[in-house]
């Protein structure tokens, strides 16, 4: 009889323990725990008031040499404009120099968008699919991602993604460098109702980088760091693209660590540029 109730007791607790996979242990690492917030917040403001000090001076310092270099790059060159889509018409690059005050014809314009449709299998039978958008004018942009991770043998789901506001530091035709800040969020995406569901959000930088060295390569890369709830988090990743007017085609890798728990593997998509 005794055996009978166990073998039924375990199959009651089996989707428990199949349930506890990967995404499960990114979010008991988002959930956190009382002594190591505490202890993170002990270290932090020792560190706050150890480094109080010229931070603030050297920062405005940085960013006043950065904002000289871009007047003087566009007193020179003129202000950067965009292409409908890298290469095109056989120009080099993305960016072009139009003159301070460019004409209505002239081959660019002041704003841009490109969205991006991704797939990526990320090891221990986790898959993502994502959508990614980024609207620019001049220098500045908004863009978000969403990812909705999959775990097939715990049945489990998540969507993970990030905003930033982001600024162009480096546009020249061939290299196109951003440096962002935002906030990540992690949305559950399991019944509203289930007590161990758990939404959250945090701070993140990030900084990206398109390189255009010939036509049709397009190079991208990107580096996040920030923290999701108690979890600090980082992103590192790069593709290589091939363009045919408005579409890109591209392959690569990424890295992603939330707390203790990574995922990392092969991606691939498509970025439409308009």
């Amino acid at each position: 009889m005794w055996i009978r109730w166990l073998t039924a007791l375990a199959c009651l607790l089996a989707p428990t323990v199949a349930h506890a996979g990967k995404l499960g242990s990114m979010r008991s690492e988002v959930r956190g725990s009382s002594s190591s917030e505490s202890s993170a917040d002990d270290d932090s403001s020792d560190s706050d008031d150890d480094g109080d000090g010229g931070d603030g001076s050297a920062g405005a310092s940085v960013g006043a040499a950065i904002a000289e270099v871009i007047a003087e790059t566009n007193a020179k060159q003129g202000r950067p404009v965009f292409a409908s889509y890298p290469y095109r018409n056989g120009h080099t690059g993305w960016v072009h120099r139009n003159g301070r005050k460019p004409a209505l014809d002239a081959p660019g314009k002041p704003w841009s968008l490109n969205v991006a449709l991704e797939g990526a299998s990320l090891g221990d039978q986790v898959w993502r699919a994502s959508v990614a958008a980024e609207i620019s004018w001049r220098r500045l942009s908004l863009r978000n991602d969403t990812g909705l991770y999959l775990e097939r043998p715990a049945a489990d789901a998540s969507y993970l993604g990030s905003a930033a506001f982001c600024v162009a530091f480096l546009m020249q035709p061939n290299v196109v460098w951003k440096l962002g800040l935002g906030p990540g969020y992690l949305i559950d995406a399991r019944r509203v109702d289930d007590p161990t569901r758990l939404d959250a959000a945090g701070a993140n930088l990030s900084t990206t980088v398109d390189v255009f060295p010939v036509r049709p390569v397009v190079l991208s890369g990107r580096a996040d760091f920030g923290n999701l709830g108690a979890a600090k988090t980082f992103l590192v990743r790069g593709t290589v693209g091939f363009a045919v007017r408005r579409f890109e085609g591209y392959g690569g890798y990424e890295y992603r660590g939330v707390g203790n728990v990574r995922f990392g593997g092969p991606v691939f998509g498509v970025r439409l540029w308009f």
